[in-house]
């Protein structure tokens, strides 16, 4: 007989063995209650069950001290929820298998390039995001109110001001394709690095400046699955005791590009990965007085006149042809798509970029509503595809190299940071309890 069509095969679905149960894990920092600016908060994670990656996420209470309210210029930069966070690490047993420097840039990279602006007001109660008109307006619209920063105008030295954010924590082993056994593994521990004062929030010169932040009610919140020993027993078999779970991660390297650039350059990035699928540079300002947000804010560094940007991997170039912004800078804006998405599918883009930050310059100011967006990426990924394992480049043979194209003079500095997305496998060896991390 022929195989019925999906649409008439009213086959049973299987059901779960017997024994499976779920429990929802929250886990407080062990090495705190309260963390300032320049902190390292830690959490472990439980020894036991199966982790279900995308279930991870934090919570928190943010509160601002000093200020004076009606200052409208005190806010957050960046995604609120993130930007008091510029490091993520992963560490299991002894072992650190993931540590993203910038990791509040790259989130707000992320969010920005991965949510659009529906999404992102749908999540503004949890994420932090307010209008510039005051800290609990929400006015948004796809023009000067878009959003982006969280606004700390009631703050004050006798009335500090409190939020809650909530947010997905992503990393190595939320990014995991399958079930993490947690119970076959190390101990395993994230650690997250507090930002500076200065870099995660806004604040002018003399009394109404923010004077300091603190986190608290903090909590690590994530699922995990539990089968029955039989299950365990039947896993423990697979591949004499040795597993292997596809993730993926990001890592990221900075060099400065100074001021009265102009001409050709070419910078190095001793990135070694062995699978890399989407390369992108973010262009982050260091003058406040033109990127308010500065490192949150992306500006083209390629001035009036226009310029071009091209990765370099292995002697091969990526994209083939460079990405012109003066041939056609729209062709950035797809290039960038298709590093977020499958090649071929260009519509499913979710960006919540408007035509002014994606404009953003070397030399133009920013500001809260409109930060600078302008993001270079291009996609590397040999086949998109869940039946392979490696399906990036390499660049385990030599650097990574980035070639900017500059028409015009900069005038300000600014630092241009590599970042990849990499394939990464997880090993995992079940009779020894030990984890083998491929990059």
């Amino acid at each position: 007989m022929s195989v019925l069509p999906k649409e008439i095969n009213y086959k049973s679905a299987m059901s779960l063995p017997d024994g499976t149960s779920s429990n929802s894990i929250v886990s407080s920092p062990i090495n705190g209650a309260t963390f300032q600016a320049s902190s390292i908060v830690q959490f472990d994670l439980v020894q036991r069950g199966y982790l279900v990656p995308e279930s991870m996420y934090i919570r928190y209470k943010l509160t601002t001290t000093g200020g004076t309210a009606g200052a409208a210029t005190n806010f957050i930069r960046g995604t609120p929820v993130y930007s008091f966070f510029a490091r993520s690490e992963v560490i299991v047993g002894s072992q650190v298998v993931e540590s993203i420097q910038n990791y509040n840039q790259l989130c707000n990279m992320l969010v920005n390039c991965k949510m659009n602006y529906a999404q992102k007001v749908g999540l503004a109660n949890s994420f932090g995001y307010t209008s510039s008109a005051g800290a609990t307006t929400f006015a948004f619209d796809f023009s000067t109110n878009a959003a982006n920063g969280g606004n700390l105008s009631t703050s004050t030295a006798a009335a500090p001001q409190s939020i809650f954010l909530a947010a997905p924590l992503g990393n190595l082993l939320s990014n995991a394709d399958h079930l993490v056994p947690l119970k076959f593994m190390p101990s395993c521990r994230i650690q997250l690095t507090t930002e500076t004062l200065a870099n995660a929030i806004q604040s002018p010169a003399g009394a109404n400046a923010i004077a300091g932040y603190s986190i608290s009610n903090f909590e690590l919140c994530y699922d995990i699955i539990e089968f029955s020993p039989m299950v365990d027993q039947a896993i423990s078999s697979m591949g004499a005791g040795s597993i292997t779970i596809r993730s993926q991660s990001y890592l990221s390297s900075g060099t400065t590009i100074p001021a009265a650039s102009v001409g050709t350059l070419e910078f190095l990035y001793n990135q070694r990965l062995a699978s890399i699928k989407s390369l992108f540079v973010h262009l982050s300002g260091t003058v406040a007085t033109v990127a308010l947000n500065t490192l949150f804010d992306s500006q083209d560094v390629c001035g009036a006149l226009g310029g071009d940007y091209q990765f370099f991997v292995s002697g091969m170039p990526y994209p083939p042809r460079p990405i012109s912004t003066v041939l056609n800078k729209a062709g950035a804006s797809m290039e960038l798509s298709a590093a977020f998405g499958p090649a071929h599918d260009l519509l499913t883009s979710n960006f919540s970029i408007t035509p002014a930050e994606f404009a953003a310059s070397n030399n133009v100011a920013t500001t809260q509503n409109q930060m600078g967006k302008f993001y270079i990426g291009t996609n590397v990924e040999k086949l998109s595809t869940n039946g392979a394992l490696l399906t990036g480049i390499s660049s385990q043979g030599s650097p990574i190299s980035l070639r900017i194209s500059i028409g015009t003079a900069t005038t300000n500095n600014q630092v241009a940071q590599l970042i990849c997305l990499y394939d990464a496998l997880l090993t995992i060896d079940i009779p020894s309890r030990t984890l083998v991390v491929m990059q």
